[in-house]
């Protein structure tokens, strides 16, 4: 007698999870490659599961975006939020390091003595605003 049973989502097939024959644990099922496939991944999915609380307008949000058709799954929409947001931080990451190195191309120049008078660089900076705005 298998431990549980379940229906395939969209499909005709059952999948029983429980001891075979031998008395090893394991799973059964009959259909096409695509089945397997389809419960390979739904097995997946339910051992990666992670339940996270969300306030209702995110939970919206989510549930907008897979009734547009763009994302199959939450998850998916999850997936890649946190890939826009690792692309964000990597690009902020890289601005820091250039302003970093810039910083110190002024201190270097600064320390050589190489430094303009601020009131002068504000003139011509306002000039130049100034020149352009008009164009």
């Amino acid at each position: 007698m298998p431990d549980s049973k379940f229906q395939v989502p969209g499909s005709k097939f059952q999948v029983l999870i429980g001891p075979d024959q031998s008395g090893n644990r394991g799973w059964g099922y009959c259909g096409s490659f695509d089945t397997l496939f389809g419960m390979y991944k739904l097995t997946l999915a339910m051992r990666n599961t992670s339940n996270i609380s969300l306030p209702p307008s995110l939970r919206q949000a989510i549930n907008r975006r897979v009734e547009s058709g763009r994302y199959q799954s939450a998850g998916e929409v999850v997936q890649e939020a946190l890939h826009l947001l690792d692309e964000r931080d990597k690009s902020r990451q890289s601005a820091l390091v250039q302003l970093r190195a810039e910083i110190a191309v002024g201190l270097t120049q600064a320390t050589a003595g190489e430094l303009r008078d601020g009131k002068d660089v504000l003139r011509r900076i306002l000039k130049n605003d100034i020149l352009h705005r008009s164009e």
